[in-house]
């Protein structure tokens, strides 16, 4: 999967209003990498971590928020596509230890950003701290 031909998604894609095809593969491959965090083998999870970051820096957009999300509630929402052509959004409940390697996941990318991962910061806080954007209908009380 060439992921540099993926464009930047929108804040809107994040969860399921206004999915494109290429967002709703980037939300296949996190997930497919989420459950790999979860193996016990050192080469795979850190292969999924690497994927992770990889995917983020094609649509460092929609994923960093996504992935501080992960992170700070221990959820993902995910669109994927249905054989009828509707999307469907599905909530994953992250362990404790996919949510350590989430973290590493996450780290990586900041640090391959570099000065554009301040672009994202705002987003990125929002959705540690409260679960989604500030003032949002999902925001934690």
């Amino acid at each position: 999967v060439d992921l540099d031909a993926l464009p930047d998604a929108t804040d809107e894609s994040l969860f399921g209003r206004g999915v494109t095809d290429s967002s709703i593969l980037a939300q296949n491959l996190i997930r497919i990498c989420v459950s790999a965090l979860s193996d016990n083998e050192s080469f795979v999870y850190l292969a999924a971590v690497q994927t992770l970051v990889a995917i983020a820096d094609a649509r460092p957009s929609d994923t960093l928020p996504l992935l501080g999300l992960g992170v700070g509630v221990g959820q993902l929402r995910l669109a994927s596509s249905l054989s009828n052509g509707r999307e469907d959004v599905e909530t994953l409940e992250l362990s404790l230890e996919q949510r350590v390697k989430l973290t590493e996941a996450l780290l990586f990318a900041i640090r391959r950003r570099g000065q554009g991962v301040f672009a994202h910061g705002q987003s990125m806080m929002d959705m540690m701290l409260y679960g989604s954007r500030r003032g949002g209908d999902d925001a934690a009380a």
